[in-house]
Formats: C-alpha cells, structure tokens, sequence
C-alpha cells in the first residue's frame, strides 16, 4: 500500500471512531484512545514521514498534535478532531459530499418552487 493510500485510509477510520463517539453512552475516552494508537502508529509515522504535502498529510499531522495532548478532556480533543478531520476542503479531497446550510436551503427551496 503506498503513503497516499494510507493516509486516506487514516483519515476515514479516524473519521469512523469519531462518529462511534457522537452515540449517547459511547466511551469518548476509549474513541481517543483509538485515535492515538491510529495515528501514531508505526505505520503512520512511516506513511506521513514519505508522503508528499497535501491536505490528507496535514490533516493527520494537525490531528497528531491534538492527540499527544494528553491532559486534554477527551471531549476537548474529540472537539479538536473535528474541526481538523470534519473540514470541507478534505472532505472535498476525500470525495466526501459536504451538507452545507447553503445546499440545504437549496434543495429545499427547489422543492417548494416546483423544480
């Protein structure tokens, strides 16, 4: 498997272990955990250490230092993750559709008018 492969592959499990940790009663400290031994894998640390620089390569590097802040709340860090790995940009490099109110109000109000 090559670095880009990889890395695309982190992202989408770290983005995986974050919903699991959205559900009412899910154990956020055990998602952080997750999370941790993921991205700072040996595998990881090879992937990122040969891959280009790109938005999936910053992305976990950003979502690395959120983690290794280990006094942090897990919900704290959950929070930083989100906003790192819930981004539109690399969800759009991902090939994730991104719901924005925009697209939304769009569709809604096609509806209404008949479209």
């Amino acid at each position: 498997m090559d670095a880009a492969t990889s890395l695309d592959d982190a992202v989408r499990k770290a983005q995986d272990i974050m919903w699991g940790a959205l559900s009412p009663g899910s154990a956020r400290a055990a998602a952080v955990v997750k999370l941790r031994d993921l991205l700072w894998s040996a595998t990881m640390t090879r992937a990122l250490a040969v891959s280009s620089d790109n938005c999936l390569a910053f992305a976990l590097r950003q979502s690395r230092i959120a983690l290794a802040d280990a006094s942090a709340w897990p919900d704290k860090t959950l929070s930083v993750l989100w906003t790192i790995l819930d981004d539109p940009a690399l969800n759009a490099a991902l090939g994730i559709p991104q719901a924005t109110d925009g697209a939304t109000k769009s569709s809604v109000s096609l509806t209404r008018s008949g479209r």
